[in-house]
């Protein structure tokens, strides 16, 4: 059973470990587990405001901490795949950003999962497989995808062809799958009416200078 109680947290920083923090809350410390990339951010005696999700199964009870709330609803929605607990969810957001998680799914690009210790290729496969069709993902993407949430269906399926075969011809050349998939998209929303031609060559030369 999952119970969600402590949304927040405010206090100083009183000791950082591998994987958690020690927050004093008003004399309290609070055990935080928070992901990698955070902690790294972070200074003992830091003042710091931190989102929370309190999880409790039977007789334990876990805080997980985040420094935003895109990272907070990542952490929950990557526990709804099927092999992913709240610890995995948490190594996931150490190494994968937002943004970097939603092109990942979008681009179907399984390696980028894979650099997560405990995650496979069986493992990699459902994250994506079940994630990149759920509702509402693109909007936890911090406006990656681009574009209004009121265009037209007809124009989401026209971007999704064009750039997907793009991403196809660029995979093929080597290039990384998220990259790839994040360029394209810019390049796309700067100009709907490009062609996939124009598209795979301004994709190439972006990613040659990124390179």
């Amino acid at each position: 059973m999952n119970l969600y109680m402590i949304g927040k947290l405010t206090g100083i920083i009183d000791s950082i470990e591998d994987d958690h923090l020690i927050l004093d809350v008003n004399g309290v410390g609070y055990l935080v587990y928070c992901a990698g990339s955070t902690l790294a951010s972070l200074n003992i005696n830091q003042n710091l405001a931190i989102l929370t999700e309190m999880i409790v199964k039977e007789d334990q009870l876990t805080l997980y901490g985040f420094t935003n709330t895109s990272q907070k609803k990542w952490f929950k929605l990557l526990q709804t795949v099927q092999g992913v607990g709240a610890r995995m969810a948490l190594s996931i957001l150490g190494i994968l950003t937002p943004d970097q998680l939603i092109s990942a799914i979008l681009a179907q690009d399984y390696n980028s999962f894979k650099q997560v210790s405990g995650i496979g290729a069986k493992l990699a496969s459902r994250i994506v497989n079940e994630l990149q069709n759920k509702e509402g993902i693109t909007s936890l993407s911090g406006g990656l995808t681009g574009g209004s949430p009121n265009k037209s269906s007809a124009f989401a399926s026209q971007s999704q062809n064009i750039v997907g075969d793009a991403l196809s011809a660029l995979s093929n050349l080597g290039f990384n799958r998220s990259e790839a998939y994040r360029v394209l998209t810019e390049i796309y929303n700067q100009n709907n009416e490009i062609t996939l031609e124009q598209l795979i060559k301004q994709g190439l030369a972006t990613l040659g200078r990124r390179g």
